[in-house]
């Protein structure tokens, strides 16, 4: 089997080979949900058909005893003993695992877009190139067309919604809770205490944009926030880039980690260092060391994706469905939001970022069947705003204004952070300026100061408290988060 028939297939067998009760209830409702009769060819659509109305009436799984008497009532005995060859062929077919049945209804579900897509080209493109009409009238007759096509599409393209009886979820509320207990409510953790302190952590559904302008460190704040989840935090991250280089980000992550005082380097690895291959014959060594750590250390999972041109929220979607089905995904990182397909050709390049923004808000709230996801992304404010900020005496670094090319920045993310690198010539390290401009559930943050060893891809709090613990902090860089 081959394409759509053999992502049918391991459907039917995901359904009629479960195991237990609890997985094929499990199935069925998702396949009911996400699929229609007219996803599958005849052979294999009469069964499924006829699995979902026996469900409907009995809620139990179907046997062959059912399903025979049902199909030796509706067809001759030819047409019926093809089904039962098909049924012996779902028996001794390979079981399917939960992952493999969500990864299979979600093919399947694309193919068929594809193939329905591609129909109503064809048509219009047959249209156009027919001599019924002439010209102007076959072209209205080829976008009638197309657009009926699409819209049939759109009616059988069923979207994947959070749902189920409240009254029978006892278990996941006490798993929920006791998940909340063990971790006092907070949420994937910073590693920045004034920030952590206000907001206890990213909750899923959350959506936290870092604002700044170029070279304001906003990725690096993220690759931190990344590696402080997964090696601090054993959580496990995706994070998906279209701006940096998936090797760039693997090379910071290896020199902020080299930092860990296990390594015994003051100063870590440089970074620079690293890409150009010039690290003394210690240096080597250690590198070796890190590497090993990384792999076999109890970290969590760190996923490095690098989406391609003119990817979608949809294509981030669609790849965080099929991580699930190897690990829960406690974090997302997008760097950056603007860098993909909003899916619809706006006026102005704003409107294109509120889609993506509204988009993306609605991936962290209803990800993993409505479990939800935090999802963290840099987001680029203007060089007006960034000028107005550097030129005025004694800024306090960006405002809400500086969130004014997308009106959905405020309105739909929950935590907005700003940074702003502070030029201080050529002290090490580098200095920049933070706030909280909103925080949905809280109140907001003035000014707390990031430092950064940008050699190393490191980030850590300034401390503030006195003057000896600030003079103390200057000459150890690398106080610990």
């Amino acid at each position: 089997m081959a394409g759509a028939t053999e992502y049918q297939f391991k459907v039917l067998v995901g359904l009629l080979h479960s195991s237990s009760k609890e997985f094929f209830k499990s199935r069925i409702d998702r396949a009911v949900r996400l699929l229609t009769e007219d996803y599958f060819v005849t052979r294999f659509k009469v069964l499924f058909a006829f699995t979902k109305k026996f469900y409907f009436l009995t809620l139990e799984q179907p046997t062959f005893d059912n399903m025979w008497s049902q199909v030796t009532f509706d067809f001759k005995e030819d047409e019926s003993f093809m089904y039962k060859v098909i049924w012996d062929k779902i028996q001794e077919a390979k079981p399917v695992s939960c992952a493999e049945f969500k990864l299979s209804v979600a093919l399947l579900k694309d193919k068929f877009r594809s193939e329905k897509l591609l129909d109503g080209l064809v048509s219009a493109a047959e249209i156009l190139k027919g001599d019924n009409e002439k010209g102007e009238n076959r072209y209205f007759s080829a976008r009638k067309e197309l657009t009926e096509k699409l819209a049939e599409l759109d009616a059988v393209d069923i979207v994947e919604v959070a749902e189920g009886d409240l009254t029978e979820e006892g278990k996941f509320v006490l798993k929920e809770y006791a998940d909340s207990k063990k971790s006092s409510g907070m949420g994937v953790l910073t590693g920045v205490s004034s920030l952590d302190g206000l907001t206890g952590g990213l909750k899923r559904g959350e959506l936290m944009l870092v604002a700044g302008f170029t070279g304001d460190c906003k990725t690096t704040f993220c690759i931190n926030l990344a590696y402080n989840a997964v090696f601090k935090q054993k959580k496990n991250v995706v994070y998906a880039t279209g701006e940096t280089l998936r090797q760039q980000i693997r090379r910071r992550v290896i020199s902020l980690h080299s930092t860990d005082p296990k390594f015994g380097l003051a100063k870590g690895i440089s970074y620079t260092d690293i890409k150009k291959g010039i690290l003394d014959s210690s240096q080597e060594k250690v590198l070796v060391s890190i590497l090993d750590d990384m792999k076999e250390g109890d970290y969590g999972r760190f996923m490095v994706l690098q989406f391609p041109h003119k990817a979608s929220v949809d294509y981030i979607r669609n790849q965080l469905s099929r991580y699930t089905g190897d690990f829960d995904i406690d974090l997302v990182i997008i760097d950056e939001l603007r860098l993909l397909n909003s899916g619809r050709k706006r006026q102005a390049k704003w409107e294109e970022l509120d889609d993506l923004i509204v988009a993306t808000k609605q991936l962290a709230v209803t990800h993993d069947n409505g479990k939800g996801v935090p999802i963290v992304s840099p987001y680029q404010v203007s060089r007006k705003a960034w000028e107005e900020i550097i030129t005025s005496k004694g800024s306090k670094g960006y405002r809400k204004t500086c969130l004014a090319n997308s009106s959905e920045a405020e309105r739909s993310a929950d935590i907005v952070m700003s940074i702003l690198k502070v030029d201080k010539g050529d002290s090490i390290p580098t200095e920049a300026k933070c706030s909280v401009l909103k925080y949905r559930d809280g109140r907001e943050l003035s000014n707390f100061f990031l430092r950064m060893q940008l050699d190393c891809c490191k980030i850590w709090e300034k401390a503030t408290t006195s003057y000896r613990a600030k003079k103390a902090s200057e000459e150890n860089v690398f106080e610990s988060y």
